[in-house]
C-alpha cells in the first residue's frame, strides 16, 4: 500500500512549470500539466540535470542541457521508450501535494 506525505504546498506548483522537493527516496520534480499532476525524479537520466529547469511543452519536457525528452506523463525518453525516469504517485489534498513513498510500476510494451 502506498503512503503520501506531504511534500510542498499547491501555493508553489504553477502550471507549465515544475517545483522540485526533498523526498525519502531523493529530489522528484513535480509538474503540472492541464490541471493534472505528474512526479518523476528530478534529474536526466543522460546528463544529470535538474529537469525542472527545462522546457515543457504539451506533456513533453526537454532537458535543457543535452535536449532529450521526456513524456512526463510516462517517464519515457520521446523516441527510446525503454529508457524511462522513475515515476511517483502524487495527489492533490486540499492545499498540500501528497507524494507516494514508493515508485508507479513501469508499463509493460
Amino acid at each position: 500500500m502506498t503512503h503520501f506525505v506531504e511534500v510542498a504546498k499547491v501555493a508553489r506548483l504553477r502550471a507549465r512549470r515544475a517545483v522540485t522537493v526533498q523526498a525519502p527516496h531523493g529530489p522528484v520534480a513535480i509538474f503540472d500539466v492541464r490541471g493534472h499532476v505528474f512526479a518523476l525524479q528530478a534529474h536526466c537520466i543522460r546528463c544529470t540535470s535538474r529537469l525542472a529547469g527545462g522546457a515543457l511543452a504539451g506533456y513533453a519536457l526537454t532537458c535543457r542541457r543535452c535536449g532529450w525528452r521526456y513524456d512526463v506523463r510516462t517517464g519515457e525518453v520521446v523516441g527510446i521508450p525503454s529508457l524511462r525516469l522513475e515515476m511517483y504517485a502524487v495527489k492533490i489534498a486540499g492545499s498540500s501535494i501528497m507524494l507516494g513513498d514508493t515508485f508507479l510500476p513501469r508499463k509493460r510494451s
